[in-house]
């Protein structure tokens, strides 16, 4: 017997859904808004370095008070240190950083 039998594609297949419902609704949104908290951080720390600093640094985590900050070399560490007391006053104004107390650095070249 040659039987054909037709199946609907549509009732095997769902819409595809967009990526951000797909994320919002998994075990991956706690990444995604850690990523989209550090990202935010490193982009307020960038507005306010000294431009000579800017490229060499970027943020690495933020826990609940701490913002770890990686430095390409020591040099750009010890200069990011001694200015970290006032780069704390200026983030501090920031409403979503204003529970920062310390700054970290971390040494990682390339």
């Amino acid at each position: 017997m040659n039987q054909t039998q037709t199946i609907d594609h549509k009732d095997k297949q769902r819409d595809p859904k967009p990526l951000e419902e797909l994320l919002a609704s998994s075990p991956l949104q706690y990444l995604v808004t850690k990523a989209r908290q550090i990202t935010t951080t490193d982009e307020a720390l960038h507005r306010i370095l000294p431009h000579e600093l800017a490229p060499h640094c970027r943020t690495m985590n933020i826990t609940a008070n701490i913002i770890v900050i990686a430095v390409d070399s020591a040099v750009w560490a010890t200069r990011l240190r001694y200015l970290a007391p006032e780069l704390l006053k200026t983030l501090q104004q920031n409403s979503q950083l204003k529970h920062v107390t310390e700054i970290q650095c971390r040494v990682r070249p390339g």
